[in-house]
């Protein structure tokens, strides 16, 4: 019961921080689809296009939460949760070098 209810609650203040993010990209003109309940783990699909795109996750790191690409792990850094612009802004990089290949 008590495992539930502590994932429950880390559900629930990974989607309170994935919530700004997404609404700062599309303010950038992205799309974007809130993967929050299709798997255990909160996500953003940011894309572009249909076949380019980028999942954004929040993952627990020494001095606070960031969000990082979710499948390259601690490679996909992408910014610190405290800092939505700045995260926004290199999301936004990660898709026009995507875009432009």
């Amino acid at each position: 019961m008590l495992i539930r209810v502590r994932a429950r609650r880390r559900h629930r203040g990974a989607v309170r921080l994935l919530e700004p993010l997404a609404c700062a990209v599309v303010a950038r003109g992205w799309g974007c689809v809130k993967l929050y309940e299709v798997s255990g783990l909160p996500m953003l699909w940011v894309h572009a296009e249909e076949r380019v795109g980028i999942v954004v996750g929040v993952r627990a790191a020494p001095g606070g939460s960031v969000f990082c690409e979710v499948h390259r792990g601690r490679a996909g850094y992408l910014g610190p949760c405290s800092d939505v612009a700045g995260a926004a802004v290199i999301v936004d990089g990660v898709l026009r070098r995507r875009l432009a290949r």
